[in-house]
C-alpha cells in the first residue's frame, strides 16, 4: 500500500512510499546483521534515496544505482520525505 506525500511531506517508511518519492534516510530498526546489509548497499542515514519501483522487491535508487530491497527488510527504513522531486527521478512507466 503506497501513502500520498504529494502535500504533506514528513517522517514515512520506505515500503510505503510511491514510485518517484524522494527522502532521506533517517533511521533504521532492522538488527544489528540488517544494518549492515543496508549499510553495504548503500543505504544508511543521511543518504537521499529514491523509489523506483514499489513492491516486492522494492527498487530504489541511490548515488545513481537501483538497489532492490525486500519488502521486510525496507519496513525498517525510516525516511523524511523530500518536498520536491529528486531531479535524477525516472519518469513514470521508464523504471
Amino acid at each position: 500500500m503506497t501513502a500520498p506525500i504529494s502535500h504533506d511531506p514528513g517522517m514515512a517508511r520506505l515500503d510505503g512510499l510511491p514510485a518517484q518519492a524522494c527522502g532521506i534516510v533517517a533511521f533504521l530498526t532492522a538488527r544489528d546483521s540488517e544494518v549492515l546489509r543496508l549499510k553495504a548497499l548503500g543505504v544508511c542515514i543521511g543518504r537521499r534515496i529514491e523509489v523506483v519501483r514499489p513492491g516486492d522487491p522494492l527498487i530504489v535508487r541511490a548515488f545513481g544505482t537501483r538497489i532492490g530491497l525486500s519488502a521486510a527488510l525496507a519496513r525498517h527504513v525510516f525516511v523524511d520525505v523530500c518536498s520536491y522531486q529528486h531531479p535524477d527521478s525516472v519518469p513514470r512507466g521508464r523504471a
